[in-house]
């Protein structure tokens, strides 16, 4: 059984490896990052977007989702996609497409109907097991 922290780490890693490979093949393109100065070099930013808001920010929401329910964790975990998109929407603009919103209204349904099966039968036990 592997710690999450130690997941979350190689995921992180991993896709910073990959996003560096693509920004080495891709000359031609200009990536706008937010909240990062033009003058930073692109590798630079990859690594700051990794390890700040991403690595260990994750790290955190894990060890957290550890020490609750397993039924608040589940929900949690399946929210995570959707605040982001609430966050992104607000903050950056972005909008979603329809095929987007349908997706979210599914998650949001699976959601309620995963936290509804829950609150009948009352999982108590916190989602990093006993302790």
């Amino acid at each position: 059984h592997t710690p999450p922290n130690v997941l979350t780490f190689w995921r992180f890693a991993f896709g910073l490896l990959a996003l560096y490979l693509l920004s080495r093949r891709v000359d031609q393109v200009r990536i706008e990052i937010p909240f990062v100065p033009h003058e930073l070099p692109v590798v630079r930013s990859l690594f700051l977007m990794a390890l700040l808001p991403g690595f260990i920010a994750v790290a955190l929401y894990y060890r957290g989702l550890g020490k609750v329910p397993a039924s608040v964790a589940t929900i949690l975990e399946l929210s995570f996609p959707l605040v982001a998109i609430g966050i992104n929407s607000y903050f950056l603009g972005f909008q979603l497409s329809p095929v987007q919103l349908l997706g979210a209204a599914a998650l949001l349904a699976s959601m309620t109907g995963i936290s509804l099966a829950y609150s009948k039968r009352g999982a108590a036990e916190p989602a990093g097991g006993t302790t």
